[in-house]
């Protein structure tokens, strides 16, 4: 009988309706995560600029399209490596990473990172510094070759296999290769793919990556492989469906903002146009790559 389903006085099936909620929760978290992807690969691209030129000094041609398509290519194994230790970490029966060892926690992993996500970061030292930098470079060189993975049982540190993958290679990265990211720059991309969106009468939730299911992670891969990454040779505008941001923006040279309704223009909260500064790195739909 169907009635142990029912909610009281309502035709409501409650497991149609829990299915249905899931469905809603996953697509909501898999948005989040999709869109957290694409503000980290622009930021770890500006802030490589920021750190070649302003720090080592470089001379090269940002706009040349290998460069864009490498830097494109090296951000998103950066965050490729990330995502992996995040859906690691959240699952101790893979024994992958030791996610239940007081002293991995504490020195080496994710999660310590992650504890760090909102704290305020006040001083020139502490939003300049690289304090995530250095620890995530452990952490990625943990996993590229292992920890104490040789020892005998009767050692009582924890241990980790090496991934034996491309993934963790650092030697495999073209123009990342050597460059150091800021705190505040670390700290805002981990942010961003462990928080859910800030949305109207919501407080953001953490993305259960225990949760993620590999449908949901391929459908996100997969939706990215038609963005193209580059940098703006022009100040851009974001423009949209009449009223209806939320669809998605469009990137169109400054110089043609007369085109465009009010309303079709993308504003910050003062009510302004966004502008996309020329020099700025963006990582944008491309129908032209999609089809490719």
């Amino acid at each position: 009988s169907q009635s142990r389903y029912l909610a009281p006085e309502s035709e409501m099936v409650l497991l149609d309706q829990l299915d249905e909620d899931s469905h809603k929760s996953a697509y909501e978290v898999t948005k989040d995560l999709k869109e957290g992807i694409i503000h980290a690969v622009e930021a770890l691209a500006n802030e490589a600029i920021f750190y070649k030129k302003e720090t080592n000094h470089e001379e090269f041609d940002e706009t040349d399209d290998l460069f864009e398509q490498q830097m494109k290519d090296d951000c998103l194994t950066i965050i490729y490596r990330l995502l992996f230790i995040f859906y690691a970490e959240s699952r101790e029966d893979l024994d992958i990473l030791p996610s239940n060892d007081a002293i991995y926690n504490r020195g080496y992993s994710l999660e310590m990172l992650r504890e760090l996500e909102q704290v305020p970061l006040l001083s020139e030292s502490s939003l300049n510094g690289y304090f995530f930098h250095q620890s995530l470079q452990q952490l990625f060189g943990v996993l590229a070759n292992g920890y104490r993975e040789n020892d005998n049982a009767q050692n009582k540190s924890f241990k980790v296999r090496h991934i034996d993958s491309p993934l963790f290679d650092d030697t495999k990265l073209n123009p990342l290769r050597g460059v150091k990211f800021r705190n505040k720059v670390w700290q805002d991309i981990i942010c961003r793919l462990s928080l859910s969106k800030e949305k109207k009468g919501k407080t953001r939730g953490r993305i259960s990556y225990a949760n993620l299911g590999i449908n949901q992670l391929g459908s996100v891969y997969e939706s990215l492989l038609a963005y193209r990454g580059f940098y703006a040779e022009q100040d851009y505008i974001e423009v949209h469906k009449a009223g209806k941001p939320e669809e998605g923006t469009f990137l169109v040279p400054r110089s043609r903002r007369d085109d465009f309704a009010d309303k079709e223009v993308l504003k910050d909260e003062k009510g302004n146009a966004v502008i996309v500064p020329k020099g700025t790195f963006v990582y944008r739909l491309s129908g032209r790559d999609r089809q490719k």
